[in-house]
């Protein structure tokens, strides 16, 4: 092999070390998290899928958590554990399709309480041949009660946000992205980009936070933050 191809793919391999390294360390590492949910003990451990391709360096490293020893029956709790293992993993079909991706994602555990999980994975992913990588930003919503994933539809209507996002007091906080935004959306398009589709929202409090999809060259995703009753929560 000419030793220029070597250099390319030792070049690309230290760029993937630590591009993993800088996004997932310590989330990944023996990370522990015990929350107490109706005098209970709920334990939430993080777990890496990570593949390297060995024919170009690139390569997968997923970082999921997944939820032991939670109050609630254990078909609620593989329940949800699947579907947060397909949200993470099987999107991506990483285990057939791998060739050529670079794809690092790490997750933030927003809340959880007797009511909710939620989760908001954020990373980078990159295929041969792109002209840049894109950021990922994605959230997904339980309920702890049914182990269904919720759709913001579930708390309030699509349409409905827009009519309280007309209100001059509409109280929203662009959480990722920058207020220039608002140069060249209204928050009310802002709101009509969002597509229900995967829950993508998370509870904080009581707050909701939306993920918008945008062009590349406005971040790729934006994130919404506006204020929510919390006894609708």
């Amino acid at each position: 092999m000419p030793i220029k191809k070597y250099l390319k793919l030792f070049s690309r391999c230290i760029s993937l070390f630590f591009i993993s390294t800088l996004l997932l360390w310590p989330f990944c590492s023996n990370q522990k998290r015990n929350t107490t949910i109706e005098g209970q003990e709920c334990e939430v451990i993080s777990n890496t899928f990570s593949y390297i391709d060995d024919n170009d360096m690139a390569g997968v490293s997923i970082c999921y958590p997944t939820l032991t020893t939670c109050p609630m029956d254990q078909g609620t709790l593989a329940k949800i554990n699947n579907a947060i293992y397909d949200f993470a993993i099987n999107e991506y079909d990483v285990k057939e399709n791998c060739l050529g991706l670079t794809l690092d994602l790490t997750y933030e555990l927003v809340s959880l309480n007797e009511n909710y999980l939620s989760l908001f994975f954020t990373g980078i992913y990159y295929y041969e041949g792109s002209p840049y990588p894109s950021a990922i930003g994605k959230a997904i919503t339980f309920s702890l009660i049914t182990g269904e994933t919720l759709s913001l539809n579930d708390f309030i209507a699509i349409d409905d946000l827009k009519e309280r996002a007309d209100a001059p007091d509409f109280n929203f906080e662009i959480a990722k992205g920058t207020n220039e935004l608002l140069t060249d959306h209204s928050i009310q398009e802002l709101i009509s980009m969002y597509v229900d589709t995967n829950s993508n929202f998370y509870i904080r409090d009581d707050k909701i936070g939306i993920i918008v999809d945008l062009i590349h060259a406005e971040g790729d995703y934006a994130v919404i933050e506006f204020n929510f009753e919390s006894s609708n929560l």
